[in-house]
């Protein structure tokens, strides 16, 4: 009998043992777990793992602190509703498997900050990812990019302010003979006002490229064709170099369409053109060309870009080129051969930059005496359909209806006003907002056009704008400005068109005939 009992004292001692062990056990579990969970809160970054339904299973304190959701709003919720529209294509590229993308993710109440993303597929499906706060880096990014184009615009006032003034010249010149000679001879007026269209046309063409490259902006990328951005910077390029460098462009018979932004690739042919410039100060020959390629896995490897079709931009020069050591460090910032007040170092790194940031690459070959040959590579992409679409308008018959033009500017008012009466359309005048409205509050249901200035006095093209887009048959609408903001543009709505001025009587009455075709159809 005192043998059971002995037994089951000691059962009894066993149980109460493991017991002791399996609660400290426990505790150090949980003592693990908690400097486990405090280490990856206190990480400067959000660490998410997300399930392969593409749900939130975990993420760290850091995510609330810098985006502000509770993380009892993240868990359980798709990954994909905190990243914005435009970049869920990015996001899935990323988790495709290993990589990294630059992504805006939402932030509680304040937009969107901008993120570098990591992602590492999980062994039991799914993946984790690591999120770095990168938005002060890209704002000092855009400083830095703004500084670069400024000094750039430096540059070209002088021989700007000269142009204008050349073409100012040309333009009065020929007025006045018109009005001292004209009244008997047609062929001598029309000869004479071809000039002045002509002289008037490559002054827009100043405008609008001074224009792209001087705004500031985030990037705002696009699918464009790369031959046609080259083409509408020749101008600029030309002055840029002055009369000292004989320019010889060659450009690809076939359109290169590319998802850039055309400002910053603008701002990479102006940089690449400063520095060939530069390099060749007792004169010389600059070679801008295009050209597609195709980068095998080895090449492309080599200059940081994967295996693909590329459009590719290059820009050489043959001054007096670099040592290796110098092409070694030439993309890094405040880095510059050039004397003091000649030079930033913001050039060439500001081109690595956009180019990186496009999915592309740049390649260098220079030596001493040799010259110097940038190649930047682009990845190519489709052409938008959009574009084929508009070519089949441009092929039907044109529309022409009853419009309604509104501007400010009375010369600007009667002149186009009688070229769109001339290619067939009912044209109705109003001076401000104020008629405008008074006559569409008469006439709404017969007005099929409304072009309006954006900037007028009283009430605003914008205005107006939403005024017409509220009434229960709104007519086509077009918005015309001389400058307008990327802010304001991005906010006009989406079926409303825009016409940069200056603008020709043909470019208007091919934009009204084409929005009415596309609003008719």
């Amino acid at each position: 009998m005192s043998g059971r009992v002995e037994d089951d004292e000691l059962h009894v001692q066993v149980q109460n043992r493991l017991i002791e062990e399996l609660n400290e056990r426990n505790q150090e579990l949980l003592a693990s777990e908690r400097r486990y969970r405090s280490l990856v809160d206190s990480l400067p970054h959000i660490l998410v793992v997300v399930r392969a339904d593409g749900r939130v299973e975990l993420a760290n304190q850091t995510w609330t602190e810098l985006l502000g959701h509770p993380l009892d709003e993240v868990i359980g919720r798709p990954f994909e509703d905190f990243v914005s529209p435009e970049h869920r294509e990015r996001l899935r590229e990323a988790c495709e498997g290993n990589g990294e993308r630059e992504l805006e993710i939402s932030c509680s109440g304040q937009g969107y900050r901008w993120m570098r993303f990591r992602t590492q597929r999980r062994a039991e499906a799914g993946w984790q990812g690591l999120l770095v706060d990168i938005s002060e880096t890209r704002s000092l990014e855009e400083q830095l990019r703004q500084a670069n184009k400024m000094e750039a615009v430096g540059r070209l006032a002088g021989g700007v302010a000269h142009d204008f003034n050349n073409l100012l010249t040309v333009i009065v010149g020929s007025a006045d003979l018109i009005l001292d000679d004209g009244a008997g001879d047609p062929e001598f007026v029309r000869g004479e006002a071809q000039r002045i269209q002509a002289t008037a046309q490559e002054g827009a063409a100043w405008t609008r490229q001074l224009l792209t490259f001087s705004r500031r902006q985030v990037m705002e990328q696009q699918v464009v064709d790369l031959v046609e951005v080259v083409e509408q910077s020749k101008v600029l390029l030309k002055r840029l170099v002055g009369q000292q460098l004989r320019v010889e462009f060659g450009t690809s018979s076939e359109g290169l369409w590319v998802d850039v932004d055309p400002g910053q690739v603008g701002q990479v042919l102006m940089n690449l053109t400063i520095n060939a410039r530069d390099a060749m100060e007792e004169g010389g020959r600059l070679r801008i060309g295009l050209t597609a390629r195709r980068l095998e896995e080895p090449e492309g490897v080599r200059l940081g870009a994967g295996a693909g079709e590329y459009a590719v931009l290059l820009v050489e020069d043959d001054g007096h080129g670099m040592d290796q050591a110098t092409v070694d460090h030439i993309f890094e910032p405040f880095f510059t051969t050039k004397p003091t007040g000649r030079g930033t170092g913001f050039g060439l790194a500001t081109v690595y930059g956009i180019v990186k940031q496009s999915g592309g690459a740049i390649s260098v070959d220079s030596s001493p005496g040799r010259g110097t040959r940038f190649e930047v590579f682009l990845p190519r992409v489709r052409p938008p359909a959009a574009r084929e679409r508009a070519a089949e308008r441009r092929t039907s018959t044109p529309a022409c209806g009853r419009v309604l033009m509104v501007e400010d500017n009375e010369f600007i008012l009667k002149t186009m006003s009688q070229a769109l009466r001339t290619a067939g359309f009912t044209v109705l005048a109003a001076i401000s907002g104020e008629e405008a409205i008074e006559i569409m509050a008469r006439e709404a249901a017969g007005i099929d056009l409304v072009i309006t200035d954006l900037g007028m006095p009283g009430i605003r093209g914008e205005e107006l704008i939403r005024h017409i887009l509220a009434l229960p048959q709104a007519p086509v609408v077009i918005a015309v400005s001389g400058f307008v903001s990327d802010e304001t543009r991005a906010q006009l709505p989406s079926q409303v068109s825009f016409l940069q001025k200056p603008y020709g009587a043909q470019e208007l009455i091919g934009l009204a005939q084409g929005a009415l075709a596309e609003g008719g159809a």
